[in-house]
């Protein structure tokens, strides 16, 4: 019987053209290394043989448009997957060097580009020439702006349960990795190996992935793998914490999720922290105009008439967020906020918050809604019955 995974993550390279400090993937660090084609096809071969199917695929990096061979892992990946939605994520500095053919054969694949846009100004030109060939050429693509990056790495591995943290972990992300011939719960037990030679460290000798390849294995086999943490679980923490996006700096402590890295947001002294959560935003739904509006947190709570604010979060990553919130929020506005019929505890385990109703009373105050992506708020405004709003 044919079983479907939601999301799966493929890392065709490990280098990048940036250097963006901390960097999840190690792409900063990583020496030039691929997947490799043959590695590729087999890889998505055998899962088929498995009679796995995917709904959404992501070629990730590194910077997937540094393969000299990247239409290849595209190709591949289409033939095996033919109904998967297939996305390409980059930063978008070397989309514009590819040629027309290149965009055409995209276009014929149904591939989707994901830009994530860092605020390096040098980059700017580069990436809007690269956005105008993906227009040009009639292709799907969007973009997310990114001035900040989570650390939540530790080396004390008797930092806290290991089950608890991945049982947050999964509540919230969804990033399956296959990696020439294994199955892992994230990119971390791939990446690792590049932190490991440059620090001396030994976190990746404690990775174990899933062997798809064994005689045993099946659809529910793997599924099982990935509903029980692994021994990389322990170099996580949560919640994550927040740096400002940067460039250069590759030493070992700026990965790490406590007190004594001096570059997480949370750690600064007020002034400093102001200059950050200026780019925090959330939504504010009125029902009275029909609007959605995205706007400064900071901002709407320091001029907000009103006593209480009601909180609502819609998506996974929202409670991330909220936790950021409590860190950098001067705690008087903070005790404005009242998280409606949840707390920030029980929040860690939902994935997903549908609101099917407000209840009556919430015209006492502002409601906002923290939300990844303004199409995820739109999606769940429209499940809203009634919101009452004093203007």
């Amino acid at each position: 019987m044919k079983k479907t995974f939601d999301y799966l993550e493929v890392k065709i390279t490990e280098h990048c053209n940036m250097q963006c400090n901390a960097c999840s993937n190690m792409g900063n660090i990583s020496n030039k290394e691929e997947y490799g084609l043959q590695y590729y096809s087999n890889d998505f071969n055998r899962m088929a043989d498995l009679d796995i199917s995917i709904n959404k695929i992501r070629l990730l990096g590194g910077e997937p448009f540094l393969c000299d061979n990247l239409i290849e892992y595209v190709r591949i990946s289409r033939l095996f997957n033919p109904s998967s939605k297939i996305a390409i994520v980059t930063n978008g500095v070397d989309i514009y060097k590819r040629k027309a053919c290149f965009f055409k054969e995209l276009k014929k694949l149904n591939i989707e580009i994901h830009i994530t846009i860092y605020p390096k100004e040098a980059n700017a030109r580069k990436i809007e020439r690269g956005i105008n060939e993906l227009r040009l050429h009639g292709l799907n693509y969007k973009t997310e702006e990114k001035n900040m990056f989570e650390v939540d790495l530790t080396l004390d591995s008797s930092h806290d349960d290991v089950s608890k943290t991945f049982e947050i972990c999964r509540g919230i992300y969804d990033c399956v990795n296959l990696y020439r011939g294994f199955i892992y719960h994230c990119t971390k037990p791939i990446s690792y190996k590049h932190f490991d030679k440059k620090f001396m460290t030994h976190i990746s000798s404690n990775t174990s992935g899933f062997n798809i390849y064994d005689d045993i294995v099946t659809s529910d086999t793997i599924a099982a793998y990935l509903s029980s943490p692994n021994s990389i679980c322990k170099y996580c923490t949560f919640p994550k914490r927040m740096i400002p996006w940067g460039e250069g700096c590759k030493e070992q402590e700026i990965w790490y999720n406590n007190d004594s890295n001096s570059v997480i947001i949370s750690n600064m002294n007020e002034n400093e922290k102001k200059l950050y959560f200026e780019d925090v935003f959330c939504f504010v739904y009125r029902l009275k105009n029909k609007e959605l509006l995205k706007l400064n947190i900071n901002k709407l709570l320091n001029d907000c008439k009103h006593d209480v604010l009601y909180l609502w979060c819609f998506d996974k990553y929202s409670i991330n967020k909220l936790y950021f919130l409590n860190e950098v929020l001067d705690d008087n506005i903070y005790k404005k906020i009242i998280i409606a019929d949840r707390s920030i505890h029980s929040l860690i385990n939902i994935k997903i918050c549908i609101i099917d109703s407000v209840p009556d009373g919430i015209a006492a105050g502002c409601v906002l809604f923290i939300s990844h992506d303004i199409k995820t708020m739109y999606s769940a405004i429209r499940r809203i019955k009634k919101v009452e709003i004093n203007e």
